[in-house]
């Protein structure tokens, strides 16, 4: 009896290999059956992954661009291009500061408007007569100097460019040649100017919106 049992375990240990190498095969098998699918699995899970975090995005999160100045001051040797103001509809303000400009790395300073001067930009820059402006508007003459603002307002009808030449400028050496400073270009002048002076703490106007302000008391 004990011999017989013997003899069933050294039977069975001599079929294990067999065994061991038949389950190998049929999972091997199996594993090279369900490789496609895995591999189909591994590509498109994560497309999947990245299509829901796409449409799970806020579209109200990336701010709009409502304005920008870009302005070009010449003077008798030199020329400087930067970011006068640049505003978009939540509030947000960039610009750079042509005194203190590292030309390695120009960055531009973000600040925040408040909710009441976003108010009175959005409104005027939504006025029927701004949306007209277009081509050049001429401000006073300067002494061998000058300052361009290449002005783009986002219109729902697409973005419109003018440019206002010297707006700062005041008229002790008479004005520009070529066609004035209209009201609504003006008003725009002022708006952006006022914007501009309050997110950089400054209380400087030029003329033309002092102007404004003594009409205003």
């Amino acid at each position: 009896m004990q011999e017989s049992a013997q003899g069933q375990l050294m039977l069975s240990i001599q079929l294990m290999p067999g065994r061991l190498a038949r389950w190998v095969a049929s999972s091997g098998n199996f594993i090279v059956r369900r490789l496609p699918l895995v591999v189909f699995g591994l590509l498109v899970f994560p497309m999947f992954l990245f299509v829901q975090a796409q449409e799970t995005v806020d579209p109200t999160a990336k701010p709009n661009l409502i304005v920008e100045v870009i302005a070009t001051d010449h003077q008798l040797n030199t020329k400087t291009k930067y970011v006068f103001l640049r505003a978009f509809s939540d509030g947000t303000v960039e610009y750079h500061d042509p005194w203190h400009v590292d030309l390695f790395e120009p960055a531009l300073t973000r600040k925040r408007m408040s909710a009441e001067q976003l108010s009175r930009l959005k409104k005027m820059l939504s006025e029927p007569e701004v949306s007209k402006l277009n081509g050049e508007y001429h401000g006073g003459q300067g002494v061998d100097t000058s300052l361009r603002w290449d002005v783009t307002i986002a219109t729902p009808s697409g973005a419109r460019t003018f440019t206002i030449w010297n707006f700062t400028y005041g008229l002790a050496h008479g004005l520009l040649p070529g066609r004035p400073i209209t009201e609504p270009a003006r008003r725009v002048g002022c708006t952006i100017e006022d914007t501009s002076n309050q997110v950089k703490d400054s209380k400087r106007h030029s003329p033309q919106c002092n102007l404004r302000i003594e009409n205003e008391k």
